[in-house]
C-alpha cells in the first residue's frame, strides 16, 4: 500500500477528515516500510487491535505497529531527515556477489546522480504516467488528465458518471477534486516537475566530459558517469509548479535539487539465495536523505561495478 492509501483507511475507519491524518513524506507499495503517521484523534490498544483486524478482513497488507505517542502538533509533510534502507540483492552468480562486496569494501563512499525513479512515475501494477496526469493539469486541460488518471487504474475511487463524455473541463475538474485527495493532485504536479528536472539534469550532463547514456527501466535513457571523479553542478533548478488546495490553482515555483547524492553502503557477506537454487544474494544498507531514491542508487552502483 502506498502512503495515500493508507492514509484514505484511516480517515474512513476513524470517521476524520483529511486534513486530521498526515505523514512526513511518501512510501512506495513495492517495499516493507514503515512509517509515522498522525491523527487528530485518542488512539488506545483497542483501537489498534480492532483498526489490524479490520485491514486483515478487507486483506490489505498494512498495520498500524504501536502507539508511538501524543502531541499537540502533527508531523508534517517535508520535514523528514531521511531513510535507512536494507535491501537484498538476488539472483547473482557467486562472482558477482563477491565483486559487489570487495567494491564495497574498498569504496567508503558512492556518489550518484540524484534522479527520480521509477515510483514517481506510477505504481508496479499499472502504467506510469502520473507525470502525463500532471502536465495536463497544469495545463488546465481536466479533461486530459481524467483520461490519464483512468488509464493509470487507479480511478475505482471516482464513479464513472454515464455521460463523461459530454462534461466541459469545468466539470471534470470537479469531478477530479472533489473526490481525490488533494495532496494527490499535488503528487501529480510534482511527478510532471520530477520529469521535467530529470530531463534537465540529463541534458546538462550530457554536456560534460565523461558522461553517457543509460536506459533505465520506464523512465528511460538518462546521462550519468561512468567514474567517482567528475565535475558538474551541486544543483540543478527548474521551473516547476504547486498546487494550491485552498484556492484549486496552479502556481509557478523554482524546483532545486542536488544533482549528487554522496553516501556509504556498507555490504554484508554474501550467502546462498534461499528463493533462487544455486544463486547468491548480497545484503545492502545505507542512509538516504528525504526524496533520493534507493533503487536508483543501487542502479547506478551496478553501472560503477560492472561498468555497464
Amino acid at each position: 500500500m502506498t502512503t495515500f492509501d493508507i492514509i484514505d483507511i484511516i480517515k474512513d475507519y476513524f470517521k476524520l477528515s483529511l486534513g486530521d491524518v498526515s505523514a512526513e513524506g511518501l512510501k512506495d507499495e513495492d517495499g516493507v516500510t514503515e512509517q509515522l503517521i498522525s491523527i487528530k484523534h485518542i488512539l488506545n490498544e483497542t483501537d489498534l487491535k480492532n483498526f489490524n483486524s479490520y485491514l486483515c478482513k478487507i486483506n490489505k497488507k498494512a498495520q498500524i505497529l504501536r502507539i508511538s505517542g501524543y502531541g499537540n502538533d502533527p508531523v508534517q509533510p517535508g520535514t523528514l531527515h531521511g531513510n535507512t534502507f536494507e535491501i537484498s540483492v538476488r539472483n547473482l552468480t557467486e562472482t558477482q556477489a563477491k565483486k559487489i562486496l570487495l567494491w564495497c569494501q574498498n569504496n567508503k563512499y558512492f556518489s550518484f546522480i540524484n534522479y527520480y525513479d521509477s515510483q514517481r512515475f506510477g505504481t508496479p501494477e499499472s502504467i506510469h504516467n502520473t507525470h502525463l496526469i500532471g502536465k495536463a493539469i497544469v495545463n488546465n486541460n481536466w479533461k486530459r488528465a481524467y483520461s490519464e488518471f483512468v488509464k493509470s487504474g487507479d480511478a475505482n475511487q471516482i464513479t464513472i458518471n454515464p455521460n463523461a463524455a459530454k462534461l466541459d473541463n469545468t466539470q471534470y475538474q470537479k469531478l477530479m477534486t472533489e473526490n481525490i485527495n488533494p495532496q494527490k493532485i499535488s503528487f501529480f504536479i510534482s511527478s510532471y516537475n520530477s520529469y521535467r528536472w530529470n530531463q534537465k539534469v540529463s541534458d546538462t550532463l550530457s554536456k560534460c566530459e565523461g558522461s553517457f547514456f543509460f536506459n533505465f527501466d520506464i523512465i528511460g535513457k538518462l546521462a550519468i558517469f561512468n567514474k567517482n571523479g567528475f565535475t558538474c553542478p551541486n544543483s540543478v533548478s527548474i521551473s516547476a509548479y504547486e498546487y494550491d488546495k485552498e484556492s484549486g490553482l496552479v502556481k509557478k515555483k523554482i524546483k532545486t535539487r542536488s544533482l549528487i547524492v554522496t553516501t556509504t553502503i556498507i555490504a554484508s557477506k554474501t550467502s546462498g539465495d534461499e528463493l533462487n537454487k544455486g544463486k547468491f544474494k548480497i545484503i545492502l544498507s545505507f542512509f538516504l536523505p528525504m526524496g533520493s531514491y534507493a533503487t536508483m542508487a543501487i542502479k547506478q552502483l551496478f553501472c560503477t561495478i560492472f561498468n555497464t
